[in-house]
């Protein structure tokens, strides 16, 4: 329940400014709330669903972000941005999204629900950000 609650703190501070995401103490939190959902998503199993489908969207809306946030870095600094502490904090928030999704297509007991529900926004936001990201700031995983 602890992470629930800080998962929904932390939307909280990125409703009243979005700029609170960029907080080092922030992305670490989101990362830990990540790791966990994912723990529990491997011990569970299909029930994890109902923790999923409250996560997902915000999932998606984070990666895109921190997308976002990642390719302003390379684009001002060079690929050596990718090196710098908040930007990979930023990508282990990505990298831990990709693996709960990951771990819930693994252990799903139906695959047409995740091939409608959870597949078409996800290529959406991870393809295009391996696109348009250099070669450093791609994350193997996506493949």
């Amino acid at each position: 329940e602890i992470p629930n609650l800080t998962w929904q703190e932390i939307l909280l501070k990125a409703q009243q400014s979005v700029n609170n995401l960029k907080e080092p103490t922030i992305m670490k939190q989101l990362a830990h709330c990540l790791k966990t959902n994912v723990r529990v998503c491997r011990a569970i199993g299909h029930p994890f669903l109902t923790q999923l489908v409250k996560l997902f969207a915000h999932m998606m809306e984070l990666y895109k972000w921190y997308s976002g946030l990642i390719a302003q870095e390379v684009s001002s600094h060079g690929a050596k941005a990718t090196k710098y502490s908040h930007v990979r904090s930023m990508r282990i928030v990505k990298r831990e999204i990709l693996r709960l999704v990951q771990e819930f297509v693994q252990k799903s007991e139906d695959p047409d629900y995740v091939t409608n529900m959870f597949i078409p926004p996800l290529l959406e936001a991870i393809l295009l950000d391996y696109k348009q990201s250099c070669a450093d700031a791609r994350d193997a995983q996506v493949l």
